[in-house]
């Protein structure tokens, strides 16, 4: 009977103890499957904030990439009106020099010219942000692009004021005004050091390899620049990236270029003599400080300054 009594016991407890466990593991699976439901819904709130995050981040930059596109665009047609303004026979006959005096064949000319930038055009069209291919891997890649785009943006549009226009008077020069004086020859300007050669080059602003078409020399702010050479100023004023500008024509295929002026002190149509101020020593335009920007061109051809010196 004992025995029996002990044995009940015995089965009551291992029951006991059984229930108790099951009800330990439903409360842990209860726990287990609350926990798992609560971190999947912070999971999802979190991704889909990122998302949000991700898709304005997208928004912004493909929109700053569509506004670099178009102004990129103007710019190089920009560039395209400046070789026109230069190669432009002003509307003037000119009186051509012996062979002896003219120039050696240019290191470019502007037909050259004029095929790289609308090809660089061309390829500005066609240029596609594939960057969100990449965006798992590096996102601090396109973050970098974000803020270049901006600040290219930002000197594109600084630089984006209309070509000024100027009215020609057509005029046949007498060949006593042609002389070894209308020849560019000498310094235009008293500078420090040249602070950028003619020819191909890494643009200082927009980090492509670009040909410059002329020499940057480096003065301080508001040094005179002076005429190269005897001609007439055909154009005088504000000439998109190239700030205050002044053309002057030498009347025999020569003419000469003076850009990032701060001021001018010329007009269309004035007679200059070689030696003559016609401006001071600025940073208008594109320009990353104080200098003269100097440009030599025998009809289409475009000089060396270097050579002239």
């Amino acid at each position: 009977m004992q025995n029996m009594k002990t044995l009940k016991y015995f089965i009551l407890i291992i029951f006991i103890i059984v229930i108790s466990s099951e009800c330990k593991a439903q409360t842990f699976n209860s726990t287990i499957n609350k926990y798992y439901k609560q971190t999947q819904q912070e999971y999802n709130k979190f991704k889909k904030k990122r998302q949000k995050e991700y898709n304005k981040f997208k928004q912004n930059y493909l929109k700053e990439f569509s506004e670099f596109k178009n102004n990129y665009l103007k710019y190089l047609d920009r560039d395209i009106r400046s070789i026109n303004l230069m190669t432009f026979d002003d509307k003037i006959h000119i009186i051509d020099l012996p062979l002896n005096l003219r120039p050696k064949k240019g290191e470019s000319n502007s037909k050259k010219q004029l095929k790289l930038l609308n090809w660089e055009k061309y390829n500005i069209k066609k240029l596609e942000p594939s960057i969100f291919k990449e965006i798992s891997k590096d996102p601090k890649k396109i973050i970098s692009l974000l803020k270049d785009l901006k600040h290219l943006n930002f000197i594109l549009k600084k630089t984006d004021k209309p070509l000024k226009k100027t009215i020609h008077t057509p005029r046949k020069p007498k060949r006593k005004e042609v002389s070894k004086n209308n020849i560019p020859h000498g310094f235009p300007t008293h500078y420090i050091r040249i602070s950028s050669p003619f020819g191909w080059r890494k643009h200082p602003i927009y980090g492509r390899m670009k040909f410059h078409r002329g020499i940057d020399l480096a003065a301080n702010k508001n040094t005179p620049i002076i005429a190269s050479a005897n001609g007439i100023i055909t154009y005088a004023g504000y000439n998109d990236g190239y700030g205050i500008f002044v053309k002057i024509n030498h009347l025999n295929g020569y003419k000469t270029g003076y850009a990032h002026m701060c001021r001018t002190i010329v007009k269309n149509n004035q007679k200059v003599k070689k030696g003559e101020v016609i401006g001071y020593v600025g940073s208008s335009g594109n320009s990353t400080g104080n200098h003269l920007h100097y440009e030599v061109y025998y009809k289409d051809q475009i000089i060396d300054p270097n050579k002239t010196f």
